[in-house]
């Protein structure tokens, strides 16, 4: 019983039943030497004894010493202002059955008054036509804003006479290396 009380706890404090406050060396102590009699792995035939005693002397370590105590209690006084386990706690508690039996029922409740009360004739739904705004006419692309005419459309030889100019100079590079 106390083994699983002691994994369950979330603080040194909680796991050593302690109260979250300054204490005396002597308490912390005594309250560790109590415990640990309980979950001792050689007193106690619990299945989770060893894991119970680990965390128990860990919880002991960092509260012996006053330095470390008020270290510890600064932590978790921070840690639980930003827990997200308040929150999953509340969520737990919205999501037991009989909340959400209610919640549906009041749902389905409002939908079949909505439905009784509404006036008989149904508005059809207005068809919605998505249209694309005209493409404007493709010229010559454009010069870039880097060149010297920027956005004047952008002037070259077309594709054959490029394919010209590589096919003559193919040729005059094949005279001069047959030389």
């Amino acid at each position: 019983m106390a083994s699983r009380r002691i994994l369950g706890s979330r603080s040194h404090f909680e796991t050593l039943n302690l109260p979250m406050r300054h204490l005396a060396c002597s308490d912390v102590r005594s309250s560790f030497l109590s415990l640990a009699k309980e979950v001792h792995p050689d007193h106690c035939k619990e299945a989770e004894a060893e894991a119970a005693f680990k965390k128990l002397a860990a919880a002991y370590e960092a509260l012996r010493c006053p330095r470390r105590r008020t270290a510890h209690l600064e932590f978790v006084k921070h840690q639980a202002q930003r827990d997200p386990s308040r929150t999953l706690a509340a969520m737990d508690e919205a999501a037991k059955p009989w909340i959400l039996g209610a919640a549906v029922g009041l749902f389905f409740g409002a939908e079949l008054v909505r439905i009784a009360f509404a006036e008989e004739k149904e508005e059809p739904l207005e068809e919605v036509v998505a249209a694309m705004p005209p493409m404007p006419p493709r010229g010559p692309p454009l010069s870039p804003a880097f060149s010297s005419a920027p956005g004047e459309p952008l002037v070259g030889p077309s594709r054959e006479e490029v394919a010209m100019k590589l096919a003559n100079l193919r040729a005059s590079r094949r005279q001069d290396s047959s030389c």
